[in-house]
């Protein structure tokens, strides 16, 4: 029996957008320093935006 809480790949593809990496944040509690990651098609418009404090979030939980 397949186990529905685990996921599976189905299908990969090779495509082209800019990736632009930033370093925000001051470094403060309240204002950690992180990478913000926005991913951009090629004629410019926003597609994506991962802040990694999120990831940090996640592993608290």
């Amino acid at each position: 029996m397949r186990d529905l809480n685990k996921s599976m790949v189905k299908n990969v593809k090779v495509i082209k957008v800019i990736e632009v990496v930033s370093v925000i944040g001051n470094g403060t509690k309240e204002s950690m320093t992180r990478y913000l990651n926005n991913y951009y098609s090629l004629n410019g418009q926003l597609l994506a935006s991962h802040d990694t404090l999120e990831d940090a979030e996640e592993k608290e939980d």
